[in-house]
């Protein structure tokens, strides 16, 4: 893939150079399952593979394939986060993919190949995941349901996803698109999870002691100084809301929480039960170590 003209390239231009500007480097002896595509890698600014002429760019399904395969094998390698002995997930799936053209075909290359070949299930998520890539912006977000502007990342990202093929040099961002959609899948799971559960609990003005577990907690400034706004789950996992700067309970730490209903509110889509004048009486002592 050239130049991306226009608005494209004015938006490629805002990624850092170490994701799209990438060029190829010379080959270097390496070592280890994932390094043994030197005679066909691509190559990057932290340190990737000579490779032999080859095609413009890669189909992006295939491409992606692979790089479901490698992630499967070894897990995922961003190019930030490569070391000398650890090569990028994308610089691999580039490797495997680049013919030999003109080269000896070596042993390493081809079990390369046999070590990663996708699957189906590999080439299906594959498929999903460019899906999502070229989707974004034309969905709600997945984690509040409400429509919101794309980050850089996500507008490069639906650009290089878009083009027929991938280049070497955005290999690195296509590649990006298979943890992305695997995050952008843990948030549809958790935005249902939190519906399947969302419900105000009593009525405003009731005195209630719950068993409560602290889930996380905010600190704020004010004019006061510092404001604890707990966010806490009963054992049906309503969120039920404390905010006060007189005590800051410990996240993880399962509470009897004293207090009066205050009000019933929704955040992010989810209703909130909040309390006010709360009175924890101690730490709750499970039934077992009662027992």
């Amino acid at each position: 893939m050239g130049a991306v003209p226009g608005e494209r390239q004015h938006a490629l231009r805002r990624q850092p150079a170490g994701v799209l500007g990438a060029h190829r480097l010379q080959q270097r002896p390496v070592a280890g399952p994932a390094q043994r595509v030197r005679d066909a890698g691509g190559g990057d600014d932290e340190g990737g593979w000579s490779r032999c002429a080859g095609p413009e760019g890669h189909d992006p399904v295939e491409f992606l394939s692979w790089v479901a395969a490698i992630v499967r094998v070894d897990g995922w390698v961003s190019k930030a986060k490569a070391r000398d002995d650890q090569r990028p997930t994308a610089s691999i799936a580039d490797g495997v993919l680049t013919p030999q053209h003109g080269c000896a075909v070596s042993k390493e290359w081809r079990e390369a190949r046999a070590r990663y070949a996708p699957t189906e299930a590999d080439a299906e998520k594959g498929k999903a995941a460019l899906e999502y890539a070229r989707a974004l912006g034309a969905r709600d977000d997945s984690t509040t349901g409400n429509a919101r502007a794309l980050s850089d990342y996500e507008q490069n990202l639906r650009l290089v996803g878009a083009q027929p093929l991938v280049a070497g040099k955005h290999t690195g961002i296509l590649a990006s698109a298979l943890p992305s959609y695997e995050r952008h899948l843990g948030r549809a799971v958790e935005r249902t999870r939190r519906e399947a559960t969302s419900a105000h609990v009593g009525a405003v003005g009731d005195k209630v002691e719950w068993v409560l577990t602290v889930e996380r907690v905010y600190d704020a400034e004010t004019q006061y100084g510092a404001m604890h706004i707990h966010t806490m789950r009963d054992g049906d996992g309503h969120a039920i809301v404390w905010r006060t700067n007189a005590k800051r309970l410990e996240p993880g730490t399962t509470y009897n929480v004293r207090g009066t209903i205050k009000a019933h509110n929704e955040f992010r889509d989810e209703k909130q039960t909040e309390l006010t004048r709360c009175k924890v009486v101690a730490p709750a002592v499970a039934e077992s170590e009662a027992a």
